[in-house]
C-alpha cells in the first residue's frame, strides 16, 4: 500500500494515492470506465497493457487538490512502467515524494498530480507536478525513478465509503476545533474561579479569627463561611465541565484517528 497524507485545506494540498490490491482488479469492469487524455496519448488499444497486468487500481484521500478531474469517491487506472513513451507535459503521475525534498529520507508520500513542466539536468528528466486545483506547483521536482504510473482512465464514485469517511474526517477536525476552543474558555474561568476562591478563603479566615476574638458578629462569619461553601461548588461545577470537555476532545481524536488510518490504509 503506497503511503498518502491528507494535508490541511489552507495549505496546498497533496493528493494521496491507495493502491489496492491486484486481486481487486477485475478487466470485465474497464468498459465502465472513462478514459483519460493521457489515455488517449499513450495508445488506442489499452487491452495489451493490461493483459501483463501492467496496471494497478488506486482510490484517492479527499484532498481536493486534483478537481474536477479527481476526487475521493473516484477509482483511478495507472500504467505502471516502463512506459511506451516519455512522460509529457499534461500527463497525470503518481509518484512518490520526499519530505523536504531530500532523497533518501523519512516520511514517503504518494501523490497523483499533473505534470506542468520538463527540465534536463545532468542527462537526466526532471519533472515539476501540481495539482489542477492548486495554486502553486508541488514543491519537489521528481525523476522517473519516483513515478509509479501514469493514469489512464478514471471511474467517477465507485468508492462512496471514502467520501463518507472523509466527511466525517472533516467534521470531527472541525469539532475538535470547536472543543478546543470550549475547553480554553473553561480553563480561563476555572482558573479565574480558583483566585476568587483564594481571596474568598481569606475572607472567611479573617471573619473566623475576628468573630473567635469577638471583633465580629457570628452572622459575619456565618456569612463569609455560605460565601466559601457557594465558591467550592462553583469551582468544582467547572472542574466537572473542564474534565467533561476533555474526554470529549480525546473521544473525537480517537475517532479521528481511526478515520484517518481508514482513509490512508483503506
Amino acid at each position: 500500500m503506497a503511503t498518502s497524507v491528507i494535508t490541511d485545506v489552507s495549505h496546498n494540498r497533496t493528493h494521496g494515492v491507495v493502491n489496492y490490491p491486484e486481486t481487486q482488479s477485475i478487466y470485465s469492469n474497464f468498459t465502465t470506465w472513462i478514459p483519460t487524455s493521457t489515455f488517449l496519448n499513450w495508445s488506442n488499444n489499452i487491452g495489451p497493457y493490461l493483459d501483463n497486468d501492467n496496471y494497478f487500481l488506486s482510490g484517492f484521500t479527499c484532498t481536493g487538490s486534483m478537481l474536477p478531474l479527481l476526487d475521493c469517491g473516484d477509482e483511478a487506472i495507472f500504467l505502471r512502467p516502463p512506459f511506451p513513451r516519455h512522460i509529457s507535459k499534461n500527463d497525470v503521475v503518481s509518484f512518490t515524494s520526499y519530505k523536504d525534498c531530500q532523497k533518501p529520507g523519512p516520511n514517503l508520500i504518494s501523490k497523483a498530480h499533473r505534470v506542468v513542466d520538463i527540465n534536463f539536468r545532468k542527462n537526466m528528466r526532471t519533472y515539476t507536478t501540481k495539482g489542477d486545483a492548486n495554486n502553486v506547483a508541488d514543491p519537489c521536482q521528481i525523476t522517473n525513478s519516483q513515478i509509479n504510473g501514469v493514469l489512464i482512465g478514471i471511474k467517477k464514485g465507485s468508492r462512496p465509503k471514502d467520501v463518507k469517511n472523509a466527511s466525517e474526517f472533516h467534521v470531527l477536525k472541525l469539532t475538535i476545533i470547536e472543543l478546543d476552543r470550549k475547553y480554553a474558555k473553561l480553563l480561563k474561568d476555572f482558573k479565574s474561579q480558583i483566585s476568587k476562591q483564594e481571596i474568598i478563603s481569606q475572607n472567611y479566615q479573617n471573619s473566623l479569627d475576628y468573630y473567635l476574638n469577638g471583633q465580629a458578629p457570628y452572622e459575619d462569619m456565618l456569612n463569609a463561611y455560605d460565601l466559601l461553601n457557594e465558591g467550592f461548588q462553583d469551582l468544582y461545577a467547572k472542574k466537572r465541565a473542564l474534565d467533561n470537555v476533555g474526554i470529549e476532545i480525546n473521544r473525537a481524536i480517537n475517532q479521528r484517528d481511526r478515520l484517518y488510518n481508514q482513509l490512508i490504509h483503506g
